[in-house]
């Protein structure tokens, strides 16, 4: 009996050691797929941002002034963009979500048709942020030079571009009549060159007739009797001659 009873009371004892680690393993893999603490539907916070947009006095705002903004959380690359109406941000400031944090303007696109917008150019801010607590913070847009002269002065950097080129200031677009000095020195190079290749066709051609051609510094031909040779040969057909009559008054005692 008492080896019996020791018997049942080791296989009780090993049944709940047993029983004991599988509800310790059950417990642990519970305890590793069930989310972290705020991991369960955690989503991104984000804040409000305002746009607003000023436009030049002679460009008049457009359904069509589409802009793309793209930037960056300041120290990381991945880009996102903001696609604003500009239009919509003249008449009063608009607000959009964004994560909270400071960010870098890296590129402005515009996708509207006003050649006007095109030609002034067009730029905003550098940075903005997204804070939470603090009121929003306003993105300025300017388009045209006017407006975005006076986004310039405010110091606080803009990223402008002017005919789709990202350029330093406003200040460095083209000047007006520009481009029609450009062609027009462009039409005059033209016409030089084909003077010159004009020239020495006119040179080549002379030289397959085996005529030397004496140019002067413009690369003007001369007429043959400009030659020096050319212009000394009456020269020596007088002096010639004289030495002949000399020479058979002399035969004949008249001299």
């Amino acid at each position: 009996m008492r080896r019996l009873f020791r018997t049942l009371r080791t296989t009780i004892f090993v049944m709940v050691a047993i029983g004991t680690l599988m509800l310790s393993a059950t417990l642990n893999v519970s305890a590793s797929e069930a989310p972290a603490p705020g991991e369960a539907g955690e989503t991104e916070e984000t804040g409000k941002l305002r746009i607003a947009c000023t436009y030049s006095s002679d460009i008049t705002p457009d359904e069509g002034d589409a802009f793309t903004i793209s930037y960056v959380l300041t120290g990381l690359t991945d880009v996102s963009t903001l696609e604003v109406n500009a239009s919509e941000a003249a008449d009063g400031e608009i607000e959009v979500d964004v994560p909270y944090g400071v960010y870098n303007v890296v590129d402005i696109t515009y996708d509207g048709n006003n050649e006007d917008i095109e030609a002034q150019g067009y730029g905003t801010d550098l940075i903005f942020q997204v804070v939470a607590g603090e009121d929003p913070d306003v993105l300025q847009l300017a388009v045209g030079n006017e407006a975005g002269s006076d986004l310039e002065s405010a110091g606080d950097g803009v990223l402008a571009k002017i005919r789709g080129y990202i350029v330093n200031s406003f200040d460095d677009q083209p000047m007006e009549g520009s481009a029609d000095s450009t062609e027009e020195e462009a039409e005059e190079d033209t016409s030089e060159t084909e003077a010159d290749d004009t020239s020495q066709d006119s040179r080549r051609d002379d030289e397959r007739q085996g005529e030397t051609v004496y140019y002067d510094e413009d690369g003007e031909s001369q007429d043959s009797n400009s030659s020096p040779f050319k212009k000394a040969i009456p020269l020596l057909i007088a002096a010639g001659i004289v030495a002949i009559v000399i020479f058979i008054m002399h035969k004949t005692g008249r001299i």
